[in-house]
């Protein structure tokens, strides 16, 4: 069976992708873009750095028959990439909870983050926190004054989602957008020029236990 990626290969893997797994010029196509973007969030929790990546890609270029005059023109078009993503803060571990949709599905990065609660909190706190937080956003003043004292009835409850071998994934609340609650490990916060901060972790994140 073939063995899922490392976070060091898949960021290799990505940034090609952002010359199109060719020589096209980097990230300028929204796909090879968004490879892009997902390359340098896997490279930051594997721990490579700007040097790292302008490394890799200059290799790949050159493996790609890219000449001296070539690969400086690339190099800088990755480098004025590179220089759009600050590193703002690190944590090692948080239930995130952001808004999540059908239109653009969120994996392992979120620009709607809600809260970070402590790795500690209950399942019940959770679950009352989706639903207290999905109404106060989605219903109308006489939706929230009617369920406010009959919960039990309310048509969007918070529940576990799991996978088929009953391992948790999140908690959801809602249906399109809804809310969503997951443990994640090796947070990282960006703030990305001329969009809102950006939050990562690791991909292979299910439950705190």
């Amino acid at each position: 069976m073939r063995q899922p990626e490392t976070a060091d290969e898949e960021w290799r893997r990505l940034l090609k992708g952002g010359f199109a797994f060719e020589t096209a010029p980097f990230a300028v196509h929204p796909k090879d873009s968004r490879r892009a973007e997902r390359m340098f969030f896997v490279a930051a929790r594997a721990g490579a750095d700007k040097s790292d990546i302008l490394c890799a890609a200059a290799d790949h270029l050159r493996d790609h028959g890219v000449n001296e005059n070539g690969l400086t023109i690339q190099l800088a078009g990755v480098e004025r990439f590179l220089d759009r993503y600050k590193i703002i803060g690190k944590a090692r571990s948080s239930w995130l909870v952001f808004w999540n949709g059908t239109d653009c599905p969120v994996a392992d990065f979120t620009n709607n983050l809600v809260v970070a609660l402590d790795p500690r909190t209950s399942e019940q706190k959770i679950l009352d926190f989706l639903e207290l937080h999905y109404r106060a956003v989605e219903y109308s003043s006489r939706e929230l004054l009617y369920y406010s004292t009959r919960k039990k009835k309310s048509p969007y409850r918070a529940s576990a989602v799991l996978t088929s071998d009953h391992r948790l994934i999140a908690y959801t609340c809602g249906h399109n957008p809804w809310l969503e609650a997951r443990f994640c490990k090796n947070i990282v916060v960006f703030d990305v020029e001329g969009e809102k901060q950006k939050v990562t972790w690791s991909t292979d994140s299910r439950s705190p236990g």
